[in-house]
């Protein structure tokens, strides 16, 4: 059953664009490729936590792409089979980066990575309707990671 949190695909593609966006006019894009592939994975994680994938999550992980990139096409097999056999992902090479202009500058585009990183793998749990206490768990625990940055 749909959750207030449920998004369809076009709105968690906007979501994403939005987020991934407003990140890049901070941070800037050179990091594009590497984000879309970052969060791909995380998505995995999330899901691999979940139980289940169903196609609101293939429909999901299909919209998580930037502007001007070509959009994935995962069907549901190969999905779950990327599900199945997911590993939580290491941070991105581009967050030590900035993590370390962050600090010669005295910027936070390190945290504001962190905090739509969570916030995006909040809207991916939900695709299925409902945030399971496992989901939350492995959200907290990236993005404790990814703060340790």
């Amino acid at each position: 059953m749909p959750s207030v949190w449920t998004r369809p695909a076009g709105e968690l593609h906007r979501e994403y664009i939005a987020n991934t966006e407003a990140f890049y006019r901070a941070a800037g894009r050179a990091a594009a490729a590497e984000l879309d592939g970052f969060m791909r994975s995380a998505a995995l994680g999330l899901w691999r936590c979940s139980g289940a994938v169903g196609e609101s999550e293939v429909a999901a992980y299909n919209a998580l792409y930037s502007k001007g990139k070509e959009p994935p096409s995962a069907l549901l097999w190969d999905l779950t089979g990327r599900v199945c056999s997911a590993e939580a992902p290491l941070p991105p090479m581009f967050l030590w980066s900035l993590a370390e202009r962050d600090a010669e500058q005295k910027l936070d585009n390190s945290r504001v990575f962190v905090r739509m990183v969570t916030n995006l793998l909040l809207s991916l749990a939900a695709a299925d309707g409902e945030l399971s206490a496992a989901e939350a768990e492995y959200i907290r625990d990236l993005s404790a990671r990814l703060e340790a940055v």
